[in-house]
């Protein structure tokens, strides 16, 4: 994981400029856990049953999953995927 070094006091701004530091893998990291600090302000906010199902939706897929994922995206963009990935990359 990368780091990146942010003063203590940082606007909306600023912050994204540390976030635009992020390699990819990092960035879909933070972006995943933004997602899932949000689903989790809003489920406060439910009812029980509905923000089970909010941060049931909004959890993280397991990392070599979304890896996987990732080297079927790139084939199909190179034009270098199978026909048998290609069916399972839609299945999924």
């Amino acid at each position: 994981m990368s780091t990146v070094k942010v003063e203590v006091q940082l606007s909306s701004e600023e912050l994204l400029k540390a976030v635009e530091q992020l390699n990819q893998p990092d960035l879909e990291r933070f972006v995943s856990q933004f997602i899932a600090l949000q689903a989790q302000r809003k489920a406060s906010k439910l009812p029980q049953s509905e923000a089970e199902l909010l941060l049931k939706i909004n959890q993280d897929i397991p990392l070599d999953t979304q890896k996987h994922y990732n080297e079927l995206l790139a084939k199909r963009e190179a034009e270098n995927i199978t026909s048998n990935e290609y069916r399972a990359e839609l299945n999924e």
